[in-house]
């Protein structure tokens, strides 16, 4: 297919197998001599061994190590941009791939985002596990250790801001069950953990609360880190009571939620 839509650009630049096996015209019109198989299989043979060319992944280990690549590439673009979104263009080269190689794992650039707050969303929901499983937890203790966790979760709670409204909404559907399905699974697992260590906690509560945290801490975190279209305004004077401290806010905001339920 290639051939018969890029005829002349093909034969003017492949290695000689293609023009030897073709019609005199890169010739100059002249008779072409006859055909020599050994030269034209060894011809081909250095071009099938083009180390430059991308090389599709092989086995399921070196496809999961090319999948971290992309969202390496993309979490340090995310991080450069100051939480804009890159193109797939941008990753595929941060990552040293070729486009089309990013689209066998991603169907769009959305698709990368939300695989990576997938992933930033597992690792908080790690460390809150990890957290728990010192002496039982009072709840400005859980706030104040929240607290000073999320000040290293910038990108995740940035794109926690973006992947329930603009990402979720340009994914394909699978796409969005696998996000939901992890987050799930992830929030249940934490769940019944935090219902194993907080004696206050009966069956189905942890989930419950975990969620009510959750919708708490990004809510706020929206309000105190607006977009960067609207970054410059919000610095204005007359709005500063729109743009609050995040931390100064979510630390009682989370201690006041924590006590609500588990002092009653």
């Amino acid at each position: 297919m290639v051939v018969s839509r890029h005829r002349g650009r093909l034969c003017r630049n492949s290695p000689p197998i293609h023009c030897a096996v073709r019609s005199g015209a890169c010739m100059g019109g002249q008779p072409r001599p006859p055909l020599d198989r050994g030269s034209a299989i060894a011809d081909l043979g250095s071009a099938m061994a083009d180390t430059t060319r991308p090389r599709r992944a092989r086995g399921d280990i070196e496809k999961a190590q090319r999948r971290q690549t992309i969202l390496t590439a993309a979490r340090d673009l995310f991080v450069e941009t100051d939480g804009e979104l890159p193109s797939v263009d941008q990753v595929a080269r941060r990552a040293g791939l070729a486009k089309g190689t990013v689209y066998l794992y991603f169907g769009a650039k959305e698709e990368i985002f939300l695989a990576l707050f997938t992933d930033e969303l597992e690792a908080w929901v790690d460390a809150i596990a990890a957290s728990l499983e010192g002496a039982t937890p009072s709840p400005e203790g859980i706030a104040e250790w929240m607290t000073a966790d999320l000040r290293s979760r910038t990108v995740m709670l940035r794109l926690a801001a973006q992947c329930h409204g603009t990402l979720e909404r340009q994914v394909a559907e699978d796409a969005v069950l696998a996000f939901k399905q992890a987050t799930s699974g992830a929030l249940a697992e934490l769940g019944a953990l935090a219902e194993g260590r907080i004696p206050k906690l009966g069956p189905g509560d942890g989930p419950a609360l975990l969620l009510q945290v959750y919708a708490l801490v990004i809510g706020l975190w929206q309000v105190s880190d607006p977009p960067k279209s609207a970054r410059n305004v919000m610095k204005r004077a007359e709005f500063q009571n729109l743009r609050p401290d995040f931390e100064t806010v979510v630390r009682p905001g989370l201690a006041a939620l924590l006590a609500a339920v588990l002092d009653n």
